[in-house]
């Protein structure tokens, strides 16, 4: 069974798969992320928002800073003379380089991105600056909609809808070859990002003052001369139907692949109910969680997934946390019955804050045995620390315990839940089984290129 962006991921066992970059599994609204395999829907409580790329579905580019790139040959098409003209996209900065090269014919238009900054650059003959300046900060891995507008003799630059600067532009602008992702003069300076929905319109300043950034795929307005990287394939939606020539394999997606969920760190979670009793229920039962979380902060904990019942252990209440702990920022594992036993497995990664890590918990069944618990962070096999404490041990299972996603939510904590997560959680998973190391690999090699 292949499950969205993941084709390659282990599937037997799998009994729970709620990815935020798969349509199928969040459909772009609303409270409800599916569980693609086993029917055990989340939802989303207090807020936890969506990263959904320019907005859900896009399509977009990706561009790997070292060799992709798209050409568009010369055309009429393109040269604008002393008219208005319109050229607009959203961008996802990973690295530097140039996000277009509107050719050199009697103008250039080149937006690039330089130490976290936009500009843009008309020039007109061999050395001649019209005027270089500047966006303002852009933050990486944040989308942001871009537009350059000539109207009236007057190029305007937007960030986002807002102005950010204009200067005078009364140049002829010939006829123009178009490079997406690189600088059309060769060397290197090669856009690194996702680029979606960019558009050319000849003739016509779209755009004449403050805006809302488009919040659904462009259109082939009037005047219309390339419409691209958008939906799965990479084609001009233009009525010019330019080819476009591919190199270093550029391709498109559906969707957003680095899509998450984002948690505040105050009260957000996602509840999934009292699910999993058969899974992760008693001593002897094996079992394997997945996710791609990127914590905000290396302080305090915060959970990644739990199944808790109340925070006053009452009889028969069995508790279980994965989370990231301290400020060295190790991963646990916490169990617990009546308040009178708790068992510890913390692994030896440190994470960092602001950056994806892939993190794996095996557990095998066994109680009081050296490496029942094995941790996995970014496909590695990390050793965990074990400790015991006195008490009995029973199951985890009890009635009135929920599992909950970025938080534990139990019968008296619903509406301030315990160890809520600061940051991006995607692509969790539940096993019924043991994932195997080669297992482990193969999933993190399947998802790596969307987070790492």
């Amino acid at each position: 069974m292949g499950l969205g962006h993941s084709p390659r991921i282990v599937t037997d066992g799998l009994v729970l798969a709620l990815d935020a970059g798969n349509t199928k599994s969040y459909s772009g609204s609303g409270t409800a992320w599916t569980d693609t395999v086993g029917g055990n829907n989340g939802t989303l409580t207090n807020g936890p928002y969506h990263t959904k790329g320019p907005f859900f579905s896009s399509g977009s580019v990706y561009f790997d800073d070292t060799s992709k790139y798209l050409d568009i040959s010369s055309s009429s098409d393109f040269a604008y003379g002393t008219g208005d003209f319109t050229w607009e996209c959203w961008v996802y900065i990973i690295q530097g380089g140039y996000a277009l090269d509107h050719g050199s014919n009697g103008g250039t238009i080149v937006l690039s991105h330089t130490s976290v900054s936009l500009y843009y650059n008309t020039t007109v003959g061999t050395g001649s600056v019209l005027y270089t300046t500047g966006f303002g900060t852009i933050p990486t891995e944040t989308w942001t909609h871009i537009a350059a507008v000539r109207s009236g003799g007057t190029t305007y630059l937007y960030t986002n809808g807002v102005l950010s600067s204009s200067a005078s532009d009364s140049h002829n602008y010939g006829s123009q070859a178009v490079r997406i992702g690189q600088y059309g003069g060769g060397g290197s300076n090669y856009f690194g990002g996702y680029i979606s929905d960019l558009r050319i319109v000849k003739g016509t300043a779209v755009y004449t003052s403050a805006f809302t950034p488009p919040t659904g795929p462009l259109t082939a307005v009037t005047n219309t001369k390339l419409l691209t990287c958008q939906g799965n394939t990479i084609t001009d939606a233009s009525s010019s139907a330019h080819s476009i020539s591919v190199t270093g394999g550029a391709e498109a997606n559906l969707g957003f692949p680095k899509s998450a969920f984002v948690f505040d760190g105050t009260d957000d979670y996602i509840d999934l109910g009292d699910t999993f009793d058969d899974i992760i229920a008693g001593a002897d039962k094996k079992f394997t969680i997945e996710s791609w979380v990127n914590p905000d902060s290396v302080s305090g904990n915060k959970t990644i997934v739990s199944k808790y019942g109340d925070s006053n252990f009452s009889e028969n209440t069995r508790q279980f946390q994965l989370r990231i702990d301290g400020d060295e920022v190790k991963t646990y594992v916490w169990f617990g019955q009546s308040g009178d036993r708790r068992d510890y497995a913390t692994s030896s990664a440190n994470l960092t804050a602001g950056s994806w890590h892939h993190i794996v918990l095996v557990y095998d069944g066994s109680i009081d045995a050296a490496g029942r618990f094995t941790f996995y962070v970014n496909g590695q096999n990390e050793a965990a620390t074990e400790t015991y404490s006195s008490g009995s041990w029973g199951d985890i299972q009890d009635t009135t315990s929920r599992f909950a996603i970025g938080a534990v939510v139990g019968a008296n904590v619903a509406n301030s839940p315990l160890s809520p997560f600061d940051g991006k959680i995607s692509n969790t998973k539940i096993y019924s089984r043991l994932l195997t190391a080669a297992e482990v690999t193969q999933n993190y090699n399947a998802t790596k290129g969307r987070y790492a």
